[in-house]
């Protein structure tokens, strides 16, 4: 049978349904309240926060808290906090969620709650805690991460690590806690394959050797690494530090049984032009004569990204031609190009 999906409530029927006396209707609701809370109802919105406060059924209240940091409803703040303390773990990830990114620096409470989230009993909570952490105090949330690196959950070591890169991975060597690196170094001997890869990640970010030989492991294994950003970091990582030992795994991503048609082969491709591989190099090039303007677009990408300057002339040639290819796309590679070469 063909399956049919319900017209969107109206704003009349999603605050009748939030009502209703069956958990699951209420639950199908939120989406419209969502819905209409974004397109300017207040009434919608304080259905979402009485969904959040008062409802019975813990995913309900899961996803309201979920549906009011969709919508960025910072008016509704205290009642993410408050929920934080919620009996149910996932009513409390989805509150810290949305404390995380509704909340700023001088949010006392909405810093108290993160804290205690850190030594909450369950790991997707402490997990959800160093997320909202590293948001709110960027480098003053360097305890939580060094707490969350040694957390007895490896989901926990390894998002702590990773968050760590994104608050510490553009400053100078200087201005890197040094805790933070011998923590890191520890970490490449971790039990957990996706922690190791993560604390190398961080170390080959902020400058350090001590990680790229995980990096090029990695890359070159076989086994699938689990999780697909990590995998794409990797292996543009291995391109930009010139790491000549991952090509064999940069060439399978890049021209693999798939064609390269995998989550990380335009990554590899970069990578590997990045090391002089004609290969990918010409592969690149090619596709800037594309048929899809947006296969173009991505070769243009590519080209930026890879410092291609055999390719300067065709882009001139495009930053005339918007049908050619994205405007923003020729510029930031034509501007990529004028840039000095950097040294690993």
């Amino acid at each position: 049978m063909l399956g049919f999906q319900p017209l969107p409530r109206t704003l009349d029927a999603a605050l009748r349904d939030a009502e209703h006396a069956r958990p699951d209707v209420r639950l199908s609701t939120l989406s419209d309240l969502k819905r209409h809370a974004r397109e300017g109802s207040d009434a919608a919105l304080r259905a979402l926060s009485q969904r959040l406060s008062g409802d019975p059924e813990p995913s309900v209240r899961a996803g309201a808290a979920l549906a009011l940091a969709d919508i960025d409803a910072h008016a509704e703040l205290p009642a993410l906090v408050a929920a934080t303390s919620d009996h149910d773990a996932a009513v409390r990830q989805m509150a810290l969620l949305g404390v995380g990114e509704l909340a700023d620096a001088e949010h006392a409470e909405a810093r108290l709650a993160a804290t205690r989230g850190l030594v909450d009993r369950l790991p997707a909570v402490r997990y959800q805690a160093v997320v909202a952490l590293a948001r709110l105090q960027q480098e003053g949330s360097l305890e939580a991460l060094l707490v969350g690196t040694r957390d007895a959950d490896p989901e926990v070591r390894h998002v702590s690590f990773r968050v760590a890169e994104e608050v510490f991975g553009g400053r100078e060597a200087e201005g890197v806690p040094a805790p933070l690196v011998q923590r890191a170094r520890g970490a490449l001997r971790d039990d957990n394959r996706g922690v190791q890869l993560a604390a190398a990640i961080l170390l080959a970010v902020l400058g350090e050797a001590a990680g790229r030989e995980h990096l090029v492991d990695a890359v070159n294994a076989k086994r699938r690494i689990g999780h697909a950003e990590d995998e794409a970091i990797a292996v543009e990582l291995c391109g930009q530090l010139q790491l000549r030992a991952a090509i064999p795994g940069l060439e399978r991503r890049a021209f693999g049984m798939l064609g390269g048609r995998t989550p990380s082969s335009w990554h590899a491709r970069v990578a590997l032009a990045e090391l002089g591989h004609e290969r990918a190099k010409n592969v690149i090039m090619r596709g800037l004569s594309a048929w899809s303007r947006d296969a173009r677009t991505v070769a243009v990408a590519a080209v930026g990204r890879a410092r291609l300057r055999e390719a300067r002339p065709i882009l001139l040639g495009m930053a005339g031609a918007p049908h050619r290819a994205e405007p923003d796309a020729v510029r930031d590679a034509l501007a990529a190009l004028d840039e000095e070469p950097s040294r690993a």
